[in-house]
């Protein structure tokens, strides 16, 4: 038995899987909670991008900054709405792979063609500090500690696009239920503005960049969460995209 596309979906959304919370299921996120949710999003990224703790070690401190947006993320949902929190995860599966790959490649396409307009336009685009490349007796090992604190913080940039993809999405369907499909993609745009513009402290306040290059390039890290509803699946893409970058900067 062939399965049928359901009404009101986008044509990429796998069959019987649905997001959580915008519709009331399976539970409902009041105002007040979504305000707490983002409110711990936010503070964790505070904290990301401003903690210095005085007489600790360096690198100390760079584990506690990296690890306070994937801490505060989790501990905002679990506080609201406790163990629904796993409604964000599935597991995944041999075909979430294909999907996986897929996405990266797409990832990486996408925003290297987006960089090389913005930076054919405007004369340039600013490097991501996280790329700097050391040399000496110890680049190898500062490269792998890098690259440990990239993983970790991708986990919290995943909340950091999909819980405003996911609050967006419930404040444009609950203004238009029968207009399921405008609400996932006026959600999927804001959000990814909103994860774009999260980045102009990094790319020193260049609001070009950070809408067109890494907001617009955030859809497609979007589109594979809606596809699976798995915040895995973005995340794992999210590490595949950026480590290729790091490392092949790395080996050059």
């Amino acid at each position: 038995m062939s399965k049928t596309r359901q009404p009101d979906r986008l044509w990429i959304e796998e069959p019987n899987k649905d997001f959580p919370f915008y519709n009331g299921k399976p539970i409902k996120i009041s105002t007040g909670k979504w305000a707490i949710i983002i409110a711990f999003l936010i503070f964790g990224f505070i904290l990301l991008t401003k903690m210095h703790l005085p007489f600790i070690p360096f690198k100390v401190n760079e584990f506690l900054q990296t690890i306070s947006l994937p801490l505060f993320a989790v501990l905002g949902l679990y506080l609201t709405i406790g163990g629904y929190t796993k409604k964000l995860f599935r597991p995944l599966h041999k075909k979430d792979i294909l999907t996986i790959i897929v996405f990266a490649i797409l990832s990486l396409i996408v925003s290297s063609a987006l960089s090389a307009i913005v930076g054919a336009l405007s004369g340039g685009i600013k490097a991501n500090p996280a790329a700097a490349v050391h040399s000496g007796t110890d680049a190898l090992p500062e490269f792998l500690w890098s690259r440990f604190l990239t993983i970790i913080q991708l986990f919290g940039e995943e909340f950091m696009a999909l819980v405003p993809l996911l609050a967006c999405l419930t404040f444009f369907y609950h203004r238009n239920p029968h207009k399921r499909k405008r609400a996932v993609w006026l959600a999927l745009i804001c959000s990814s503005l909103i994860f774009g513009l999260l980045h102009l402290p990094t790319y020193q306040w260049d609001f070009t960049q950070c809408i067109f290059v890494i907001g617009l390039g955030r859809i497609i890290d979007s589109l594979a969460y809606i596809k699976t509803k798995n915040l895995l699946v973005t995340y794992v893409a999210h590490v595949i995209y950026d480590l290729s970058i790091y490392i092949f900067a790395f080996l050059a």
